[in-house]
């Protein structure tokens, strides 16, 4: 009888700190003690398919991120989602300094987004093509909930995989309610 005792409380002992361990999250968490604001990101990465225009790598690089003001993050009201690349080709004939991004999802639902185009100096990638939309968390997860997400911008079409649409869905979710 003790030993069934013994055993049962050992199991409630190391039951209660596997419980109470956070979910495994792909967004970064970063707090700025001077500004007393705190910031969560995720990298997607290359979203470009494999391919070669004009004799370059057309890589399109993407992350996403929000902040909140002091030590803990809140829930997102607005993402900050960032498209880069070096590709010269990438944004040929871009006049319009606010493109909208086209999101098709599920193949027949639509989402425009208005972006912002900047050409940007990065401190390790250098000069860059830069589109930066800001999104409503909402949004994100209309776009993070779909079975499949394309996107185009200024002709060139991009899949996003079904681990990038997770981490956008972890940054949306992300916070204290």
């Amino acid at each position: 009888m003790n030993r069934i005792a013994t055993v049962s409380i050992m199991l409630v002992l190391f039951a209660l700190p596997a419980v109470a361990q956070k979910k495994k999250t792909a967004v970064k968490t970063q707090y700025d003690k001077f500004k007393d604001v705190t910031c969560g990101s995720v990298y997607l990465g290359d979203v470009a398919p494999f391919r070669v225009l004009s004799g370059e790598n057309a890589a399109v690089l993407m992350d996403a991120s929000y902040c909140s003001s002091g030590q803990k993050l809140e829930r997102p009201t607005i993402i900050e989602i960032r498209l880069r690349s070096r590709a010269t080709t990438w944004l040929a004939g871009m006049r319009d300094p606010t493109p909208r991004v086209i999101f098709l999802l599920d193949n027949n639902d639509r989402l425009s987004l208005q972006g912002k185009y900047e050409y940007v100096v990065d401190k390790v990638l250098g000069a860059l093509s830069q589109i930066t939309i800001a999104a409503t968390a909402d949004e994100v997860l209309k776009i993070a909930g779909a079975k499949t997400a394309e996107f185009q911008i200024s002709g060139e079409g991009y899949k996003l995989k079904q681990n990038n649409l997770a981490k956008l869905k972890d940054l949306a979710e992300n916070g204290s309610p």
